[in-house]
């Protein structure tokens, strides 16, 4: 045997060592039933959690999602006819018109929506 085949054979070792230390997991169900949710819980408890730019790409998700819920919220107090004092009203129907995709989450933002909760 050759330098050359001597390292190819210990490479392909060292991968099937590897791939006999892996386990493989296939989440199957339908549409919005948790499987991305499950891998996230995965990801963070046996992978040391993300990276920082997996976590800033979270971070417009997240803003959008606490936007859509204030509306979401705010549109059920008005079903619900829960009374709210003139200054509620008004912040209400500002909050209700913001943009959750374009809207961007600033501190004066974020105090409003913690003033609706």
């Amino acid at each position: 045997k050759d330098a050359t085949t001597d390292a190819i054979d210990k490479e392909i070792k060292a991968q099937n060592k590897k791939l006999k230390s892996e386990l493989k997991l296939l989440l199957l169900g339908a549409g919005e039933s948790g499987k991305s949710t499950v891998a996230k819980q995965m990801k963070i408890i046996h992978l040391k959690g993300f990276t920082q730019a997996e976590l800033l790409g979270y971070k417009p998700i997240l803003h959008s999602n606490a936007i859509e819920i204030s509306q979401i919220l705010l549109e059920g107090c008005d079903e619900l006819a829960i009374n709210m004092t003139p200054d509620e009203k008004a912040l209400s129907e500002k909050v209700k018109q913001y943009s959750s995709i374009e809207t961007v989450l600033d501190s004066a933002l974020a105090s409003e929506l913690q003033q609706v909760w």
